[in-house]
């Protein structure tokens, strides 16, 4: 099982966030493999920290977790960056949950979002505490 981690998701590791100790789980039960963050995702998390003023955490989210491996960054080719635009019109997805989508359909991932506008998609989402469910079960 391959999951592409949306940004909604690893911003649960901030403190005080009600999923922090499940997806710190998740994180820590999957293999490296097995975990892949957009570098949409990256980036909008780099922005929203900043935003915060919190660009140590940003800093410390790379070194912890996309330096070392643990989580990989995968990027759209154009043939998926033109599908992102045909999937706004057709599935009702805005700009940034298209492009989840389209990766996670061009390389066969389970897409993990607490977000759930994914739920009217055909291939759906799972939370992270059905992937962390799901992941452990498939060993």
């Amino acid at each position: 099982m391959r999951l592409l981690l949306d940004a909604n998701v690893l911003m649960e590791l901030l403190p005080a966030r009600p999923a922090a100790d499940t997806v710190r789980a998740l994180i820590r039960d999957c293999e490296p493999e097995a975990l892949f963050l957009s570098d949409f995702s990256l980036y909008a998390i780099g922005i929203a920290m900043w935003r915060h003023g919190a660009l140590s955490g940003y800093r410390a989210f790379v070194e912890d977790l996309i330096r070392p491996g643990i989580v990989g960054v995968i990027s759209a080719d154009a043939e998926t960056l033109l599908r992102v635009a045909d999937t706004i019109g057709a599935i009702g997805l805005d700009f940034d949950d298209a492009y989840q989508y389209m990766l996670a359909e061009r390389l066969g991932l389970t897409l993990v979002s607490l977000d759930a506008d994914f739920d009217r998609t055909p291939r759906g989402r799972m939370t992270p505490e059905a992937a962390l469910a799901a992941y452990r079960a498939s060993r």
